[in-house]
């Protein structure tokens, strides 16, 4: 505002005085007098005028001037202007940012200096270490290189551009590495590692060399931003690692593969599996086969064992023809392989590749002299859909193994969700219980039941559970067949506790089924129904008739003999039980199978809580 005041005080000033004097003459009454001091007045006021623009003007221009010298560049250019006012502030506020754009600019251009330095010794140092070099803009796609040693190490002329080094991988690339190989140095991938900030990238391949040989190279990109971390530019080299890559391979058969067969060893073949699976084909889908050799004792014990060693050796001869160098093939038992088929990217290529293997174990067959058929079994899980590590893949595929055997043998099964079911299911159906009566009538359990197998299972259904519903009941079939009782229900208490509802229900053949017959029961008409259950939480009788008389109405209506149940607790309190009921007779519950069936009790109880 001083500036603006000034102004405003100056033509002030110099348009009175000229009004005064001009008044002053007209009192004098003199004509001629009058007019010189009305065109002096004028000229005086003109005058003033320009004086006051100039010195208001002046420091503008000088702005503009400034401004103009700092386009092209010129970081010396300063405002020149001591005034004590708004002009002079914007002046000192103007050298100063200039001051300070200069003062970093000279720092980015250090920066900027010994970046390029550092980019120079790398180029040196990796084009004496590295086989092939070449710089490429990220933009244009140009290559820079020395031509000269395309020739020499790879009898071609080197690429002009990006896309014409990709294309040249293709015929270069050994066809197990080029998938990798193609993902991984895309343009469209470099800009995606750039924008998250990684700045190199590397692979092994095998490539083939002027020699006609494919020979296992190292493959580096440096990835270079721009000023505004954009990839600018891309720096690479490819080092011939072949010689090194044998010594570790013979260190791999010295200390990681069976003596007899060559293949990776049980431990070996699961930890570079499972390191595989978290590392580099992490985000690919691959496939795991187990594979067993049929009847395999049986060939042992009718030729011997050198002829199943002999066996042994040319399945495994087999295996490694079949599969690709990348794949993991490793021996984990007696007759038993395990294959991780890397990188599947056409959804035939498993039944073929399954289909193969059944040929390799064909022609084991037909080179023996014995005549003795060998045949094999296949179970195959896949990656992600069927696990996520190794562990998981193995049981799955394990259990499709278990589904081929059952087939027939001689084939292979992909894992699905029913394939478990069906296999516990055939356990079930394959238990005999033999029973006796004595003098009292009383049913008693002659086989001794293990209450972890049955946990394991239990276990099992609800690890793979899809439908929690579904694997309830078929928990309920698995212990009501390996126990031999008639009935396993469940009852649920409903939120007041007062009472419980028939929620779940499985019966043997010839057991009446009550779910759709009996309505929520009322523990009033019981008495304090939970006074009955133990400490254990186990409320068992082997005879009903010596029930108080409102239960044993109840059970006797349902023909109920002798019961066992079994307390469900949710956060310490009550909420319902399971019930086990013999309906043929009275019963003696063994501590063995009070125990066993409190524990699956116990894991019924976690399940339901969760399907609440």
């Amino acid at each position: 505002m001083k500036i603006q005041n000034a102004l405003s005080l100056w033509l002030f000033v110099f348009s009175l005085v000229p009004v005064i004097i001009v008044g002053f003459v007209a009192t004098l009454g003199n004509t001629t007098l009058t007019f010189y001091a009305v065109v002096s007045s004028v000229i005086l006021i003109i005058i003033s005028c320009v004086i006051a623009i100039k010195c208001f003007f002046d420091p503008i221009f000088t702005f503009i001037e400034s401004f103009k010298k700092l386009k092209p560049g010129d970081e010396d250019s300063r405002l020149y202007y001591s005034g004590k006012n708004e002009i002079g502030e914007i002046a000192k506020s103007f050298n100063d940012l200039i001051e300070s754009l200069k003062i970093k600019n000279l720092q980015l251009q250090k920066k900027t200096a010994d970046l390029e330095k550092k980019e120079n010794q790398y180029r040196f140092a990796m084009g004496l270490q590295s086989d092939l070099y070449f710089e490429a803009d990220a933009d244009s796609g140009k290559v820079t290189t020395d031509e000269s040693k395309w020739f020499s190490t790879l009898d071609r002329p080197a690429p002009q551009k990006y896309d014409d080094l990709l294309q040249m991988a293709g015929i270069l690339i050994h066809p197990e590495e080029y998938d990798a190989y193609i993902d991984t140095f895309s343009m469209l991938n470099l800009h995606r590692l750039m924008d998250s900030g990684t700045l190199s990238v590397s692979l092994e391949a095998r490539m083939l060399k002027s020699d006609g040989e494919y020979h296992w190279s190292h493959h580096n990109l440096l990835l270079i931003p721009d000023s505004h971390t954009h990839l600018a530019k891309i720096i690479g080299y490819m080092k011939n690692i072949d010689e090194q890559r044998k010594k570790e391979e013979e260190k791999t058969v010295r200390y990681q593969k069976d003596g007899l067969t060559g293949l990776y060893t049980k431990i070996v073949a699961e930890k570079l599996i499972e390191d595989y699976l978290s590392g580099d084909g992490k985000h690919m889908k691959h496939a795991l086969l187990v594979i067993d050799i049929d009847d395999f004792k049986n060939i042992n014990d009718t030729y011997g064992h050198l002829y199943g060693d002999a066996v042994l050796k040319e399945l495994s001869v087999g295996l490694t023809n079949l599969f690709r160098y990348s794949d993991i093939i490793g021996r984990i038992g007696g007759d038993e392989f395990v294959v991780l088929l890397k990188h599947i990217t056409l959804t035939n290529l498993m039944p073929e590749k399954a289909d193969a293997l059944l040929d390799v174990f064909s022609n084991i067959s037909q080179s023996k002299d014995s005549g003795k058929r060998i045949s094999g079994s296949i179970g195959i899980a896949t990656y992600p859909n069927d696990g996520a590590n190794y562990k998981d893949l193995f049981l799955k595929a394990d259990k499709a193994l278990y589904m081929a055997k059952k087939s027939g043998k001689c084939a292979y099964c992909f894992y699905d969700e029913q394939v478990e079911s069906e296999k516990i299911q055939d356990r079930i159906n394959s238990i005999t219980v033999s029973t006796s009566a004595d003098a009292d009538d009383i049913v008693c359990m002659e086989r001794k039941i293990s209450k972890f197998s049955i946990a394991e299972d239990i276990f099992q259904i609800l690890y793979d559970s899809k439908d929690l519903e579904k694997s309830i009941n078929l928990i309920m079939e698995t212990i009501g067949r390996y126990c031999n009782v008639s009935r396993v229900y469940v009852f649920q208490n409903a939120s007041d506790g007062k009472s419980a509802k028939y929620t779940h229900e499985w019966c043997a053949d010839g057991v009446r089924q009550d779910i759709d017959l009996l309505g929520p029961i009322d523990y009033s008409l019981w008495g304090d129904y939970i006074q009955y259950f133990n400490n254990d939480g186990v409320f068992y009788c082997t005879d009903t008739s010596t029930l108080p008389k409102a239960i044993y109405e109840g059970m006797r209506n349902e023909g109920v003999f002798a019961f066992l149940e079994c307390a469900i607790y949710r956060d310490g309190a009550f909420a319902g039980f399971v019930g086990f009921d013999e309906c043929t007779g009275k019963r003696l519950w063994k501590k063995d199978e009070i125990d066993t069936l409190v524990l699956v009790a116990r894991i019924l109880g976690i399940a339901l809580r969760n399907s609440v």
